[in-house]
């Protein structure tokens, strides 16, 4: 924040999270599912 108390933060990634996108699903759908049962439950670390 900035003396105003205006947030100066930048957005982390490089397009709008407000829009519905198809990547976003996918990733949430199946790879993030895939990551947790294949990897984290068995111990591997990325």
């Amino acid at each position: 924040m900035d003396k105003s108390g205006n947030s100066t933060a930048w957005s982390t990634t490089p397009f709008n999270q407000a829009e519905e996108r198809y990547s976003m699903y996918a990733l949430k759908a199946y790879g993030l599912p895939r990551i947790y049962w294949h990897g984290m439950l068995r111990g591997r670390e990325f």
